[in-house]
């Protein structure tokens, strides 16, 4: 009696999926077929005065779905402080640019899970203009520049396609800092 519930089960269970085998086998054609999916993000940091953009700094990332970590640093190295008589002297640097960190995995419903970290580190050129106080204009220092820091560790999910945006304002300026992530399957 066991053995015959069981084959019926079997039997039941064979057609369920066929006949919901064609609608699967669709949606299936649809979605990345592995893990290891090569894909690309492209990220897009931009900073808004009001309305008006005034900086977009685009980069694409290649990655591959397997959960390894892919990076990207671009930017250079800003003295900030001199110490000696002789300029050069021995200079201070600071890290200026941007850093982007994510990996990605496939999920079974076909999205991506992808855990990033966004960095955008900037000199503050409004406050360069600053100068410290002195006996006469003539002898007036600039003082040293405000560094900007926007960082975001964030996990996204996303399907080939799909776009996600975030935004903060800078405490300092009122300046609106937006970063823009889409995501697209490579073939």
């Amino acid at each position: 009696m066991r053995w015959i519930i069981t084959t019926r089960m079997g039997v039941f269970a064979m057609g369920l999926a066929l006949l919901g085998g064609a609608a699967v086998a669709e949606d299936d054609a649809k979605l990345p077929k592995k893990p290891g999916t090569p894909i690309n993000l492209q990220v897009v940091f931009s900073r808004f005065q009001g309305e008006k953009k005034i900086a977009s700094i685009p980069y694409t990332l290649s990655l591959t779905a397997n959960g390894e970590v892919s990076r990207l640093h671009m930017g250079i190295q800003v003295p900030l402080k001199y110490e000696g008589s002789d300029f050069p002297g021995n200079a201070v640097y600071k890290n200026v640019g941007n850093r982007v960190s994510c990996s990605a995995e496939l999920l079974d419903d076909g999205r991506f899970k992808i855990p990033c970290q966004f960095d955008w580190f900037s000199i503050s050129t409004d406050d360069r203009e600053r100068t410290g106080p002195a006996s006469s204009d003539a002898d007036a220092r600039p003082l040293p520049p405000t560094l900007r820091n926007f960082t975001l560790e964030a996990t996204l999910v996303l399907r080939d396609g799909q776009s996600a945006q975030t935004a903060a304002s800078d405490p300092v300026s009122g300046d609106v800092i937006k970063l823009d992530v889409k995501l697209s399957v490579s073939e």
